[in-house]
C-alpha cells in the first residue's frame, strides 16, 4: 500500500511537567534522569524523519503518479472495505503506456528518494522504540 503510515503519538505530559517544573532533580538514579530528559530529542527527531517521508510521499511522489499511473485501479486500503463497508470502485476505462509513465530515470529516483525516507522514519521508529525500552528497564530497576 503506497500511502499507509503511521504516526508517533507519543504521551509525554507527565515527563513534560517534570521538566518544566524541575522535578527531574528528585529522581536519584543519575542515568535515569538523563534519559528522562533526552525524551524530546528522541521523540522530535523520529517526529521530524516522519514528517519528512510524509511531505516527500504526498508532496511529491503521489501528485506525480496522478500523470503515470491509474490511480482508480489501486487497491482499496483493507481498513476502509472492512470497517467502512464502501462499495467497491469501478475500475478505470482508461489505458496507459507505463513504459512511457512510470518506467523513467524521473520516476525511478522520485520511488528511490521516497524508499530512502521511509528507511529513516523507520530506523528513528526503531531507535526511539529501543530508547522506550531502555527508559522503562531503568524505571522497573529503580522501583524494586
Amino acid at each position: 500500500m503506497l500511502n499507509k503510515i503511521r504516526s508517533l503519538d507519543l504521551i509525554s505530559g507527565s515527563i513534560d511537567e517534570m521538566r518544566s517544573t524541575g522535578s527531574l532533580s528528585i529522581i536519584q538514579d543519575p542515568e535515569l534522569r538523563k534519559q528522562l530528559s533526552n525524551w524530546n530529542v528522541y521523540v522530535n527527531d523520529t517526529e521530524d524523519d516522519i514528517q519528512i517521508y510524509v511531505d516527500y510521499l504526498f508532496g511529491i511522489l503521489i501528485p506525480s503518479l496522478t500523470e503515470k499511473a491509474i490511480l482508480r485501479n489501486s487497491n482499496i486500503p483493507g481498513d476502509f472495505v472492512d470497517t467502512l463497508e464502501i462499495p467497491k470502485i469501478s475500475t478505470s476505462g482508461f489505458t496507459i503506456d507505463y513504459n512511457k509513465t512510470i518506467r523513467t530515470l524521473e520516476f525511478e529516483n522520485q520511488v528511490y528518494n521516497n524508499a530512502l525516507n521511509y528507511m529513516y522514519a523507520l530506523n528513528s521508529y526503531k531507535i526511539v522504540e529501543a530508547y522506550l525500552k531502555n527508559t522503562l528497564q531503568l524505571i522497573e530497576s529503580n522501583i524494586k
